[in-house]
């Protein structure tokens, strides 16, 4: 596997009025990030005369893709491990995360009922818990994060149109 870059991408969200967003995405065909920099600030300069909604939030990402890319054998992006849990100093508001296509050994058995339910110590998966414990670079939203100790999972199915 390995990773190369694939250009760079704006990211601009607005608002209306109405305080309702949306999020506009513009591929790059920038040469680095100085020139995306310039472009993005191009771009906002001419949207902001175009709209009557303000620009509220913007990012500048390079896109990296596997250019060595092999399917994988045996995983499904809609079999998700899905995660919730106390907010720090907030203990009546919960945050969630997903991990889609989920390993086998997640979970605390490979049949029956225990195969719908995350091993919660299963050692990999605590340490990416550690990522959201305020210590780690993740927070679930608004800069929250997780009292990793109240944090639950279960397997779940999300429907998908691609057959």
């Amino acid at each position: 596997m390995a990773f190369v870059s694939d250009g760079f991408v704006a990211t601009i969200t607005v608002i209306d009025t109405a305080g309702d967003s949306t999020i506009l995405t513009y591929p790059l065909n920038s040469a680095d990030l100085a020139a995306a920099a310039v472009d993005m600030a191009a771009i906002i300069g001419s949207l902001g005369v175009l709209s009557d909604a303000i620009i509220s939030a913007y990012s500048l990402a390079e896109k990296t893709i596997n250019n060595a890319l092999v399917y994988p054998v045996d995983a499904e992006v809609e079999d998700e491990a899905f995660f919730s849990g106390k907010i720090v100093g907030r203990p009546n508001r919960s945050g969630n995360f997903r991990i889609p296509a989920p390993v086998d050994a997640m979970f605390v058995t490979p049949t029956g009922p225990g195969h719908n339910i995350v091993n919660m110590a299963y050692a990999p998966l605590v340490t990416f818990l550690a990522f959201y414990d305020g210590s780690g670079p993740v927070s679930v939203s608004d800069g929250e994060f997780l009292v990793t100790s109240s944090v639950v999972g279960k397997r779940r199915k999300k429907g998908t149109s691609s057959g």
